[in-house]
């Protein structure tokens, strides 16, 4: 998804238990991580994240024995929660990078090796 530390870390730490999780306290956790100097958010809405999980011969492991409707519930959930952690960071002046990964993958990767070269000009 992104620079693989405390950001991604946000996903394991709010995904389950959401239900309880207020966006105040994912945005207080971004606030208080060492701010990136960008991030790349490779944003998948839900519903094409469980046809592509769907498509697997392999489950990953934290969604074995769930439910499709349990699937779907934390698909949206670790949305939700990359939006927000990527709003927060961003009010932190952290350029955050959104490529739409619900495009064909030629697009996706495309865009990925744009952005990818724009970050290397630009730092």
């Amino acid at each position: 998804m992104w620079e693989e530390g405390f950001a991604l870390r946000a996903l394991t730490l709010f995904q389950y238990g959401a239900d309880k999780i207020e966006a105040q306290d994912i945005a207080h956790y971004a606030n208080r991580i060492p701010k990136p100097k960008a991030v790349v958010y490779l944003k998948v809405s839900p519903a094409i994240a469980y046809e592509r999980v769907r498509k697997r011969k392999k489950l990953p492991n934290r969604m074995k024995g769930l439910s499709a409707e349990e699937i779907r519930e934390v698909l949206a959930t670790a949305s939700k929660v990359a939006d927000t952690t990527c709003v927060a960071l961003n009010k932190r002046d952290t350029p955050v990078y959104t490529i739409d990964c619900d495009k064909e993958l030629s697009e996706v990767l495309t865009q990925i090796q744009k952005t990818c070269l724009n970050i290397a000009i630009c730092n």
